[in-house]
């Protein structure tokens, strides 16, 4: 308390450079004439598929995840059990293991999964995201069979110190607290962002899995209706703390390096499924998540035509999964929970919709039948799929996030008495007499025999939880990457890439079926990628990729990719309109090799899977358009979109802490419109899937052969208007049909040709801001197309499908200028017209929520 005063009192002290914002009419408004610089487009994205996030979207609404941002503002399908649970990308109809994620050239996929939990990564963490698409992603890295996503940080801008913080309540006893420290110097710079959120998550909803028969005093049902519920255990607390420095040495020239050190650490009640009939009050299901990630960079220019990148990394991550049983009296100390406790009166608690196990390979919602706990290969088979997978050995094998549409006819592995079918007459499993025994870590861990006598007393009450299943698993990932560009002629640019990681799992569980390591492995990984890109012509810009990756001791056939420009229109210089118009096209292989999970996983792990292979083809339009108003009365500079030296293929966007809603000075008058049209198909063979052998376990093999083709559209229009109004609509559009091509594994295997499980046909968001001064309206719809919970495609029972459903959010926000702070204020609404839906069968979602949020600036 005695350091707080004169905290503060600096804090309030610092003299800002600059008034953050202007009166009108000042010199800073003054009219100036246009200034416009061209120049050709970069060599390194020629032919390029990508969908760059503006800075302005990642931080409107500081409470979203990067699961929420690429909902609303990308063509990829977000597979979310809600806030602060499991959310995965599904990139152009593939798994969620087939798209790698990089943060500031870190690659940090799970090396036990090969997946990415876009839930814990907070937005306000994002200073730049960018798409890439298909065959584009291999110019980061191999593995993106559907693409990739590159998350970055940028360094200060803003000179001097500056402070951030910002406040936000909402619905649900939800409380998020974001606060940033900066500062820019000639040399160095800092930033540290902490993000603090926590929510009670104890939404109401109608339970339409359930039905409630009201009788009369003869027992004949006179009503029947849907009970509501409450999502009682969905609750969460995260932390996140970022901190970052850079520094600019003197007497080099460019050269820049940079660290960054992020930790989380995640508490999160996982919900039980709506088709349970158990009281969640009387369980304890939580997971438990910390996660260190840090990479230190240097870049330098080599002369004038080259320059040289390096960067090393590490990230541990500690996942652990508690599931307990309470006795509400200290006399049940050396009970098991009974058998009362475990049941229900029409639906079995042991069934699979009861207990769905969490794969740490994916998530189970991808199971043909939507009842992952099927997977026999984790003790956490009471491990809900909406949380992140904490024991490799916790693979919902059914799922598309490793293996995308099981065969109808699998259910053949299993005998008809012992577990559901998983094909389309699968609706059985729902039904009370048909609750499956599931096989080596079977719903049976539920059962009074077999629950262990370990016990804990919750705080200082009564109640003694009884431990069901306790899993962890450790995972190490370290890495060093070099990349050099050379560009000997304005026409001419040549890279390369060599990059070496080495990951090491140790997962281990208590449960009753197994106690100790379920592996403990390590491997390297080795990437070595020469690139040369050509332009023969002001119009035409040719590309040529090589790549070449080693996993332990297996070797990846090479991997070649092709990509071309064609400007069909140049974009005119001047104040006139300008239209410009590119043809891209690009043909490219790509792998992936078997996660950890796939090859150690005892019992089970496969050591003689091959990778996954894929061949995509890409072609598509892009387009630009300028229309200026007649006149204009604000000076207009833009820089250079491109270089052929490799120093000036980026440019740092604004800085982070810049509130984004302030009226733009200088802002020429007219309409803006981007759009991007492709076409892409693709073929992936040697599909990894999860299958039961005959031994009574899941064992991984490669059986699936998918074909993925369709259409993506991506539109920005920005319209600016007199007296400092401003409109932008941006919008995307999917068209992915992903089918299942394998041979069939018997006559009655109906999956062959259909719909892989939970990828939507179509998708499709709009989000439309409408600014004036320091007011602002944003308004964002995203809908979805049917989804299939069966590879049959079968829609004959309530369980065969997801209905199609729409969303839309509404913000609102007003800047108020201080002469050494700015203060906004902000109220978001949710689902605003309550639309109810669920993204994963049995899996509610809240309705119209709530949140405000004071945001402080100095």
């Amino acid at each position: 308390m005695n350091l707080l005063i004169p905290l503060l009192y600096a804090i309030l002290c610092i003299p800002l450079p600059a008034r953050l914002g202007q009166e009108r009419g000042s010199a800073a408004d003054s009219t100036l004439n246009e200034v416009r610089v061209t120049a050709l487009r970069r060599l390194s994205e020629a032919g390029v598929q990508q969908t760059k996030l503006d800075t302005a979207v990642l931080h409107q609404n500081v409470a979203l995840s990067m699961s929420d941002i690429l909902t609303q503002h990308s063509p990829l399908f977000i597979k979310s059990y809600g806030r602060a649970t499991e959310s995965t990308a599904e990139f152009r109809g593939t798994s969620p293991s087939h798209t790698q994620v990089l943060w500031n050239g870190l690659k940090i996929n799970s090396p036990m999964l090969g997946t990415v939990d876009f839930s814990t990564i907070p937005a306000y963490f994002v200073d730049e995201a960018t798409l890439f698409h298909g065959a584009s992603s291999l110019l980061l890295l191999g593995g993106g069979l559907g693409g990739a996503v590159q998350l970055n940080t940028q360094p200060v801008r803003q000179p001097g110190l500056g402070v951030q913080y910002i406040q936000g309540i909402g619905s649900y006893d939800t409380y998020d607290q974001f606060l940033r420290l900066t500062y820019g110097g000639k040399r160095w710079s800092s930033s540290t962002r902490v993000v603090y959120a926590t929510s009670n998550n104890n939404f109401h909803y109608t339970n339409y899995d359930k039905k409630v028969d009201e009788r009369d005093a003869d027992g004949a049902i006179v009503r029947s209706y849907h009970p509501t519920e409450q999502n009682r255990s969905g609750y969460f607390h995260d932390f996140h703390a970022l901190q970052e420095f850079s520094y600019k040495p003197a007497g080099v020239s460019g050269a820049l390096a940079t660290a960054a050190v992020w930790y989380t650490h995640s508490l999160r009640g996982l919900p039980f499924l709506s088709v349970d009939y158990r009281d969640d009050r009387d369980f304890r299901n939580e997971q438990l998540q910390d996660a260190v990630r840090s990479v230190v960079s240097w870049q330098q220019p080599l002369g004038p035509s080259a320059s040289l990148k390096a960067h090393a990394g590490y990230t541990f991550q500690s996942l652990a999964y508690d599931y307990s049983t309470r006795s509400r009296t200290s006399s049940s100390l050396s009970s098991s929970p009974s058998p009362s406790s475990l049941s229900s009166p029409s639906l079995s608690t042991s069934s699979p919709s009861s207990f769905p196990s969490l794969s740490s390979r994916s998530s189970s919602s991808h199971s043909p039948s939507s009842f992952p706990s099927l997977s026999s290969r984790s003790s956490s088979s009471h491990f809900p799929s909406s949380s992140s997978s904490l024991s490799s050995r916790s693979s919902s094998s059914l799922s598309t996030s490793s293996s995308p549409s099981l065969s109808s006819r699998s259910s053949s592995f299993l005998s008809p008495s012992s577990s559901p079918s998983l094909s389309s007459r699968s609706s059985s499993s729902l039904s009370p007499s048909s609750s499956p025994s599931l096989s080596s870590r079977s719903s049976s861990s539920l059962s009074p025999s077999s629950s262990p006598s370990q016990s804990s007393v919750d705080g200082g009450s009564s109640a003694v939880f009884t431990t069901i299943t306790d899993s962890h698993s450790f995972s190490h990932q370290a890495s060093l990457q070099a990349c050099a560009d050379y560009s000997p002629a304005p026409s001419w640019l040549l890279s390369a890439l060599l990059g070496l990681t080495y990951n090491h799992v140790r997962s281990r569980d208590q449960s009753p079926f197994h106690i100790g390591d379920n592996y403990n492995e390590g491997r390297i990984e080795t990437a070595l990628s020469l690139s040369a890109k050509y332009r023969p012509t002001p119009r035409l810009t040719l590309s040529a990729l090589l790549r070449e990756e080693l996993y332990g001791r297996d070797l990846v056939p090479l991997i070649p990719a092709l990509f071309g420009e064609y400007t069909l229109l140049s974009p005119s210089a001047g104040e006139g309109p300008s239209t410009a118009l590119y043809l891209k096209a690009s043909i490219a292989r790509n792998y992936r090799y078997p996660t950890m999970d796939d090859l150690y996983f005892k019992p089970g792990g496969n050591r003689d899977l091959r990778p996954e292979r894929g061949f995509s083809y890409d072609g598509g339009l892009e387009a630009k358009i300028r229309l200026p108003f007649r006149s204009t009365t604000s000076q207009s500079s833009t820089t250079p979109q491109d270089s052929t030296t490799p120093q000036d293929s980026t440019t740092a966007p604004q800085d982070s802490a810049t509130l984004q809603y302030s009226p733009p000075p200088r802002q020429q008058n007219g309409l803006t419109l981007t759009a991007n049209l492709s076409a892409f198909d693709s073929y992936i063979t040697d599909w990894i899937l999860w299958t039961p052998n005959a031994k009574g376990y899941w064992q991984p093999s490669n059986l699936k052969k998918v074909h993925n083709y369709g259409t993506e559209l991506t539109l920005n229009a920005e319209l600016c208007l007199p007296h400092d109004w401003r409109f932008t609509l941006a919008g995307n559009y999917a068209y992915t049909p992903s089918l299942n091509r394998s041979e069939d594994l018997d006559a009655a295997d109906a999956s062959y040709g259909k719909q892989l499980v939970y990828v939507p046909l179509h998708s499709v968001n709009l989000s439309a801001r409408l600014q004036w001064r320091t007011w602002a309206l944003l308004y964002q719809w995203y809908s979805y197309s049917e989804r299939f919970t069966t590879t049959s495609n079968e829609v004959g029972y309530i369980t065969g499908r997801l209905k199609p459903y729409y969303m839309s959010d509404l913000t609102a926000e007003k800047l108020f200028r201080f002469r050494r702070l700015q203060v906004s204020l902000k109220a978001v609404v949710f689902n605003l017209l309550g639309s109810e839906y669920v993204t994963v069968l049995s899996r509610p979602m809240a309705g119209r929520h709530f949140e405000v949020f004071l945001d402080i600036k100095y």
